[in-house]
């Protein structure tokens, strides 16, 4: 357990400690894992962020995964809609790997490298979204309750659309996973998102809380 307290520590003190502008928000989910054989698996996800005025994004999506050799191998699409304010749409390709780094103090450190392709209708460009993340679970009691600290970084291309070029956000959380009832389990953590101004833009610190079920079939 002090092997945890230390890697916890160590990922949320990679946030900046002071931001130019502080948000609080609260991320809602509703998941569903279908197994479609031994190694090949459909995740369908759903997301609804809020802000302080409301339903501020609803995100809808799925990914494709196969698992060889304890690396998943995964492709996927995400569309994702801003309530609170302008009409944004936005449509994401998704590929993915996610693979075993090694086992610490009886939890599992794994790795994931993401690629995105944004389209969004307020703009012509392609904005090409690299999301490399680190995650450590831990088991803490036989009935399946699991502890998770996460790392992940955003590293963007230039859009028409955005300023998010190079390295320009980090996202640090904490939560914890149990099941609930038959084949569904509930979630509730913290997530520290912290984005980087560019041009001359300040930056941005948000305190997320998060809290979300998932169905297993």
């Amino acid at each position: 357990m002090r092997s945890l307290a230390i890697l916890t520590l160590l990922v949320l003190a990679a946030t900046p400690a002071k931001a130019q502008e502080t948000e609080a928000l609260l991320w809602l989910s509703a998941d569903a894992d279908v197994a479609l054989g031994s190694a090949t698996e459909l995740g369908l996800e759903s997301e609804f962020r809020f802000d302080d005025s409301g339903l501020d994004e609803s995100i809808l999506g799925f990914m494709l995964s196969h698992e060889v050799g304890g690396v998943s191998v995964g492709a996927g699409y995400q569309h994702s809609r801003s309530v609170g304010g302008p009409a944004i749409r936005e449509h994401r390709l998704r590929q993915q790997v996610a693979f075993p780094i090694t086992r610490v103090a009886g939890g599992t450190l794994r790795g994931q490298l993401r690629l995105e392709e944004r389209f969004r209708n307020d703009g012509d460009d392609v904005h090409f979204r690299l999301r490399p993340q680190i995650a450590y679970s831990l088991p803490l009691n036989r009935d399946g309750t699991r502890l998770s600290v996460a790392h992940e970084s955003f590293i963007g291309t230039s859009a028409d659309w955005n300023r998010q070029r190079g390295l320009f956000r980090m996202r640090n959380s904490i939560a914890v996973a149990a099941p609930l009832v038959g084949r569904m389990r509930g979630s509730v953590g913290y997530l520290n998102q912290y984005g980087f101004g560019r041009d001359g833009a300040r930056d941005r610190m948000a305190h997320v809380v998060t809290a979300g079920i998932a169905l297993g079939f």
